[in-house]
């Protein structure tokens, strides 16, 4: 792991406690720091996705991973939240799961440095999955969004990182997060199919840096998680 995403994660949450003026407190106002859901609401949400996926990753490179199940499902349901609507009231996180996060921070503090890379196949799926974004992002749907015309870049630069025999897991995985927050941010006023469509792919892009959580719980409530999130500002 390049980071402690424990410690980071922690760091994170601790900052969402912020209070809108005249807006009753909610997941909404404690995440971001506006009730019309500025940049900083997304950007901090999909930082804690990137986080939680590194620990999940982190956690399944480990031998006893079921010793850990109950504390990233928790982990899961602090991020996402989908007990509740986020206009309703602020969540805590559970004094039981801080412990946890601190404990694996300490723990991936003193791990060795893995060798990270990706398979001939999951490079041929994120292809794929790259090549769906670009049909979707056609010029019209881009316009003049610089968001989006940045997320057309970023698809580029992903693509050429993919090229040849020596590829960049750290610059694939760093630029692939980009694009699922670009997606996040920018993407809420597309027609609801296409912004769907986008999602989905987007999504594909990063299942390989989940490792095998993107095919289990976790996957399925980040989907579903991400969809709900452009929903809100539609």
């Amino acid at each position: 792991m390049a980071t402690n995403a424990a410690k980071e994660l922690l760091a994170l949450i601790d900052t969402w406690k912020h209070e809108v003026s005249g807006a009753n407190p909610s997941v909404l106002t404690q995440r971001g720091t506006s009730t019309r859901l500025g940049d900083s609401l997304w950007k901090n949400e999909l930082a804690a996705v990137r986080l939680l996926l590194e620990i999940e990753a982190f956690i399944e490179a480990e031998e006893d991973t079921h010793e850990y199940a109950e504390f990233v499902n928790e982990l899961r349901h602090f991020v996402f939240v989908p007990e509740q609507g986020w206009a309703q009231g602020p969540v805590k996180l559970r004094g039981s799961t801080r412990l946890g996060l601190v404990q694996l921070g300490k723990l991936m503090t003193h791990s060795p440095a893995r060798s990270l890379s990706l398979t001939p196949l999951q490079i041929e799926a994120i292809q794929e999955a790259l090549d769906e974004c670009e049909k979707i992002l056609d010029p019209v749907t881009v316009g003049q969004d610089y968001g989006l015309q940045h997320l057309r870049e970023v698809i580029r630069h992903l693509k050429q990182l993919l090229e040849g025999d020596d590829v960049d897991f750290e610059a694939v995985r760093a630029a692939s997060y980009e694009a699922v927050g670009l997606v996040a941010i920018h993407a809420r006023d597309l027609p609801t199919e296409k912004r769907d469509r986008l999602a989905s792919a987007v999504w594909s892009v990063i299942v390989p840096f989940a490792s095998g959580t993107a095919a289990g719980a976790s996957g399925n409530l980040i989907s579903a998680a991400l969809s709900g999130i452009l929903q809100i500002g539609a």
